[in-house]
């Protein structure tokens, strides 16, 4: 119920951020993020969503079949043509797997290069999340895991030695995050324990 009514105002507003003509980069997929444009739509603004694919389980290919189903224009590109078309979206929306005590986002692998991009071409990069995804056991020092996952992933039928890493998130610092939408507004990652403690201090209260 809870993460419900997050979505419904997270939904509203990232929504008010775009207006007719906006275009949108999005990375690998997102309910919360694919919830914000649908409520955009439903407001019959006019505007254009640009998603990665998202390798190597091509993630973002869901997000782009859930938003032509709903009349978005969308295009879906590689992700090392990011920064070629980076210039061309007026901000970006990605979504979050974790935040830590830091305000820094754990996220689907790439989501830092996106970040880093947007930093050098100055464009806005918000996370879209609940904040229930905040991870209090970074307050104590404990790093988010990365999970390394199957090598056939990337390549099925790899030469014989080849050795191959297949991380599925990276971290995404927080100086490189114009704002996070959450359901408390927007809010600079900076204040991240302040807006926990003040809206959900059951959180700290971990084993």
């Amino acid at each position: 119920k809870i993460l419900n009514q997050s979505k419904k105002m997270i939904a509203e507003v990232g929504a008010r951020r775009i207006k007719d003509g906006t275009t949108i980069l999005t990375h690998c997929h997102s309910s919360t993020v694919n919830s914000i444009f649908k409520k955009a739509k439903d407001e019959k603004k006019r505007f254009k969503v640009i998603c990665t694919e998202t390798r190597p389980r091509f993630q973002g290919r869901i997000t782009a079949k859930e938003l032509i189903k709903i009349g978005i224009e969308t295009t879906i590109i590689i992700d090392s043509a990011t920064r070629f078309f980076m210039n061309q979206v007026d901000f970006i929306y990605v979504g979050a797997d974790a935040i830590t005590s830091e305000g820094n986002i754990v996220n689907k692998i790439g989501t830092s290069l996106i970040a880093l991009a947007a930093k050098e071409a100055r464009t806005p990069f918000y996370v879209v999340t609940e904040l229930l995804k905040f991870s209090p056991h970074t307050l104590y020092g404990d790093y988010e895991k990365i999970e390394e996952r199957n090598m056939d992933e990337v390549w099925k039928e790899r030469p014989k030695k080849l050795n191959i890493r297949n991380p599925a998130f990276d971290i995404t610092r927080r100086d490189y995050i114009h704002g996070i939408i959450c359901e408390e507004g927007i809010i600079s990652p900076h204040i991240i324990t302040e807006v926990i403690r003040r809206r959900y201090p059951w959180i700290y209260e971990i084993d």
